[in-house]
């Protein structure tokens, strides 16, 4: 392959130069007087691939690390990973019981002023995040904690800025179950 000129990839075949302008756009030419075909056309020469597979995994990879260090994540999610793990330490003793205490819906600056969490016995989480005036400013939700805890009845509750939200799980017939939101 010979060097790359700009934003422009050049790769000669044979007596073929092939222009790669981009990933999608490219140009063949077989020099003066010659007609040129297209690098897909029998004879012409082959494109090669312009992303890699190196460059395909290294994407993913960084998809993933993001999506682990939770870019991708909103309140509700969060709330729900939380409640998900403290499931998993939940003891597996009939009555064993765990509180979480969850210092903010959200990340810092996310959602600063007053918030209230639903958390309902279908098994859906929902988090709104309002203003200094009362406006909802977001709202996230979710079912994923679902999975692995019950909850017998639905909980719905306003927390000022900044006050933490606490919810019980205990152990009943051999599932995780929520049995306070405050």
């Amino acid at each position: 392959m010979s060097p790359s000129r700009g934003a422009v990839e050049i790769d000669t075949v044979g007596e073929a130069e092939v222009r790669v302008e981009s990933i999608f756009a490219a140009r063949a030419t077989l020099g003066p007087g010659r007609a040129a075909r297209r690098p897909t056309e029998r004879g012409g020469a082959r494109l090669k691939p312009v992303v890699t597979s190196s460059a395909r995994r290294a994407s993913v990879l960084l998809a993933t690390v993001l999506a682990a260090c939770g870019a991708f994540s909103d309140a509700a999610t969060r709330l729900a990973a939380d409640i998900e793990a403290q499931a998993g330490r939940l003891g597996a003793a009939e009555g064993a019981s765990v509180t979480i205490r969850h210092a903010t819906p959200s990340r810092r600056g996310e959602c600063t002023g007053p918030y209230k969490v639903q958390v309902d016995k279908v098994g859906a989480l929902v988090v709104w995040c309002f203003d200094a005036q009362g406006t909802t400013v977001s709202s996230h939700s979710t079912s994923h904690h679902a999975r692995v805890v019950d909850t017998r009845e639905t909980f719905v509750i306003s927390k000022a800025a900044d006050e933490p939200l606490v919810i019980r799980l205990e152990r009943r017939q051999g599932r995780a179950l929520i049995v306070d939101v405050s």
